[in-house]
């Protein structure tokens, strides 16, 4: 009898033991594995399809796309890189019914962030580039500001981002002058109920995507809802408008 009650005993004290283990012992995080770079290759907008291509250490070096709303032409954007590991230059040339040629010249602040986006648009009878427009940006808490220049228009946007540098929204104004700093409120996209995976773009350089950058996909843009599939390791594969006719379908290499 002695040696059943002993044995209950310690039963008893086993699970009273395990169960205090699992409710007050802080418990040791697992360790997350790094993740799995997925390459974007190619996305296919509705049938626009655009093609990225990287070097060996995965590097975006190419982009390759129709010339949109021109039939028979395409772009082929180069990219090089300043001794940062940053973009420091893009060089687009369009073959086919319409030549254009335009290089986009990149300027950081000490810091290592963008300071201006300075676009050229190659005269073919002059044999010389020309200013087009640039972008200059600064910074607040979660906040960034384009001031655009286009020819001589002004323009002027505010992206504001969560917590988790999601971008959330932007807010457009037209019409700035010296006259009305502020500018004329055009329009206004925001941007929500973002999933816990992978950007599709994540591959991409965060200067190219600038500022219209994203840790995560979102679900909802403006009135839009959007599904999304997935690969197995997390990268949507195909995004398609509830109740309307867009998707978009996105390939993949994995990272060298």
């Amino acid at each position: 009898m002695k040696t059943i009650k002993s044995i209950l005993s310690f039963v008893i004290f086993a699970i009273f033991a395990t169960s205090c283990s699992k409710d007050d012992t802080p418990q040791v995080p697992a360790e997350n594995p790094s993740p799995i770079i997925n390459l974007l290759v190619k996305e296919d907008y509705n049938g626009y399809k655009i093609e990225y291509i990287y070097d060996n250490s995965n590097k975006l070096i190419k982009i390759n796309e129709p010339y949109f709303g021109t039939t028979g032409s395409s772009s082929e954007a180069i990219i090089t890189y300043n001794a940062a590991g940053k973009i420091d230059e893009i060089v687009k040339n369009q073959n086919g019914s319409l030549s254009y040629k335009s290089k986009t010249k990149y300027t950081y602040n000490f810091d290592g962030t963008l300071q201006k986006k300075e676009t050229f648009k190659f005269n073919f009878l002059a044999n010389n580039y020309r200013f087009e427009s640039s972008s200059t940006y600064s910074y607040a808490l979660n906040k960034v500001i384009e001031n655009i220049l286009f020819n001589l228009d002004k323009s002027r946007k505010i992206y504001d981002y969560s917590i988790s540098k999601n971008l959330i929204k932007i807010t457009n104004y037209d019409d700035v002058t010296d006259a009305n700093p502020s500018g004329n409120l055009s329009y206004e996209i925001s941007y929500s109920d973002f999933d816990d995976k992978n950007y599709s773009k994540t591959s991409l350089p965060e200067e190219y995507k600038f500022p219209q950058t994203f840790k995560n996909n979102y679900q909802k843009e403006a009135t839009n809802t959007i599904n999304f599939e997935y690969n197995p390791d997390g990268y949507p594969i195909k995004s398609t408008i509830v109740g309307g006719l867009g998707f978009t379908k996105y390939e993949y290499l994995k990272a060298k």
